[in-house]
């Protein structure tokens, strides 16, 4: 199975990261219509809190937990997203 999770950049990427989830994809909704202004507004904020409240490690245990074996994990985009992939136990 493989995941492809977003994320929230460390360090001096995570301000560009957090203008881009703030205006960058609001504004970017406006070409495609109002629903997707929501979704973007919603979008930053909600990654945040995710990661906020089940942090890497903790996503990974919970891979764990449902079974699956061999479990890695790579971050992409600068930390912005991670794909984690596994197998099913047995």
């Amino acid at each position: 199975m493989a995941s492809l999770e977003f994320g929230v950049p460390d360090g001096a990427l995570f301000a560009p990261w957090r203008a881009y989830t703030r205006v960058g994809l609001p504004l970017a909704g406006v070409v495609a219509g109002p629903g997707w202004v929501r979704t973007g507004r919603f979008l930053g904020p909600s990654i945040e809190r995710f990661r906020a409240a089940h942090p890497h490690q903790e996503v990974l245990r919970m891979w764990a937990d449902a079974g699956m074996e061999r479990i890695r994990s790579r971050r992409l985009s600068s930390g912005g997203a991670t794909v984690i992939w596994g197998a099913r136990a047995g």
